[in-house]
């Protein structure tokens, strides 16, 4: 998000933007920048502790608004070592209609990607 500049005692009202970018920030020159594109990514995080590491999983939209798993695993506060080849097993991300499917589906592919490093126990 970008900042906000400190405020001036211009007769602009809050709520003005300025020309037609929709931005309320201007250069020094008086040049209107354009509108910052807000970023739509996850507001929330699921964690989960699964054979002596933790999985974590956030999620962001894409450019067709579906959620994609961003997961990450740690074991003693240090990356997971993975196997070569083996983070990316799936051909194609799957996406999720909802944010809760895309965090419930990491979790699952965290677990399943630590069973292929240490072996399944089953």
């Amino acid at each position: 998000m970008t900042p906000r500049p400190p405020p001036d005692d211009s007769e602009r009202s809050a709520g003005d933007s300025i020309g037609d970018t929709g931005s309320d920030m201007a250069t020094p020159d008086g040049r209107a920048l354009p509108a910052a594109r807000e970023e739509r990514g996850s507001q929330h995080a699921m964690h989960d502790v699964y054979r002596g590491a933790l999985i974590t999983v956030t999620a962001h939209q894409n450019a067709r608004d579906a959620w994609i798993a961003d997961v990450s695993i740690s074991r003693d506060g240090r990356p997971m070592d993975l196997p070569a080849g083996l983070a990316n097993v799936e051909p194609v991300t799957p996406e999720w209609l909802t944010e809760a499917e895309a965090l419930r589906a990491g979790i699952e592919h965290g677990r399943y990607l630590i069973d292929r490093a240490l072996g399944d126990s089953s």
